[in-house]
């Protein structure tokens, strides 16, 4: 006996984490890769709001589920704005990197010129590992005043103090 579809999906999606979220939250997925080192990352994009935007990146080898409208048909997988028969319908489905690598390797061949045009996906949720490295980004609009009194909550394992190149001691307002 083989495990449906289904089945196994649900298998790829047990201990993973939603990005973005809380559900229902939906973001663009956008591919960024590294000058200076191999690897491809997922650029995932949440508008909270106008004034805040969430920015999460995670390697395309950490990705467990793409969720979104993918193209299904003749063109299924065309670079979006570029010529050619449009797909014969726009379904939503969760697709693994075996089913979704071929459209990211597609989308990576189209952008080798440079920059890749517009977001690879829109309305998308990527399933990754609850342990994968993440780095967010979050971009809030504040008046100065706002601004000067926010800064990111540090645990205590991030204090970090700078030693007094004069005095060879630690001074409490170096550290942060």
């Amino acid at each position: 006996m083989s495990l449906s579809p289904e089945q196994f999906l649900a298998m790829q999606l047990a201990g993973t984490v939603a990005l973005p979220s809380p559900s229902p939250a939906t973001g663009s997925v956008e591919i960024a890769t590294r000058t200076n080192a191999p690897g491809i990352y997922l650029r995932i994009v949440h508008r909270v709001s106008q004034k805040l935007t969430i920015i999460r990146y995670v390697s395309v080898d950490h990705v467990r589920a793409i969720c979104t409208h993918w193209e299904v048909g003749e063109a299924a997988g065309a670079v979006k704005g570029g010529a050619g028969k449009p797909p014969l319908a726009i379904c939503w489905a969760c697709k693994t990197p075996v089913e979704f690598g071929p459209l990211l390797e597609q989308r990576l061949k189209a952008g080798k010129s440079g920059s890749f045009p517009l977001p690879w996906l829109e309305d998308a949720i990527v399933y990754v590992p609850e342990q994968t490295p993440v780095l967010m980004q979050v971009d809030v609009g504040l008046t100065a005043a706002e601004s000067a009194e926010y800064y990111p909550p540090l645990g205590a394992g991030y204090a970090h103090c700078v030693e007094c190149e004069k005095c060879e001691s630690k001074k409490k307002s170096m550290c942060w």
